[in-house]
């Protein structure tokens, strides 16, 4: 973590904010969470999953309280994505274990994130992290 406090203010050349979580099973930076009913996280595998908590940062500008593995919860951060993504797309989460895809009607609360890049047919992409 590299940061400078100017004025009270932090600033770094890491866009995403991250806070630490306690995990299940193997996760990665890059993938897509979910929240487990006993409030653990683990790597999402349902499609448009509204318990999606955020995805798994590997350098966060900043983190607070706890330990385990940080997942984002805003700015820009790599993701892992399946399918065809065109910038500007809404991600939620695919079917396939912490990745994510396009989506054109998602229900409401199952958007994580916008792309800020593409793909033709799946690999790491930048996105921005949000909910919707």
């Amino acid at each position: 973590l590299q940061a400078t406090r100017v004025y009270g203010m932090y600033y770094s050349n890491d866009a995403d904010y991250a806070e630490a979580y306690e995990v299940e099973g193997e996760i990665e930076p890059g993938e897509l969470v979910m929240i487990c009913p006993d409030g653990t996280l683990r790597k999402n595998t349902i499609q448009e999953n509204h318990r999606v908590l955020g995805i798994v940062s590997g350098s966060p500008a900043g983190q607070r309280d706890g330990y385990a593995l940080p997942a984002d919860d805003g700015g820009r951060v790599p993701v892992k994505a399946v399918g065809r993504v065109f910038p500007g797309d809404f991600l939620v989460g695919a079917g396939t274990p912490g990745a994510v895809m396009a989506c054109g009607d998602a229900p409401r609360g199952a958007v994580v994130a916008q792309a800020l890049a593409g793909c033709e047919s799946g690999g790491t992409i930048l996105a921005r992290v949000l909910r919707l």
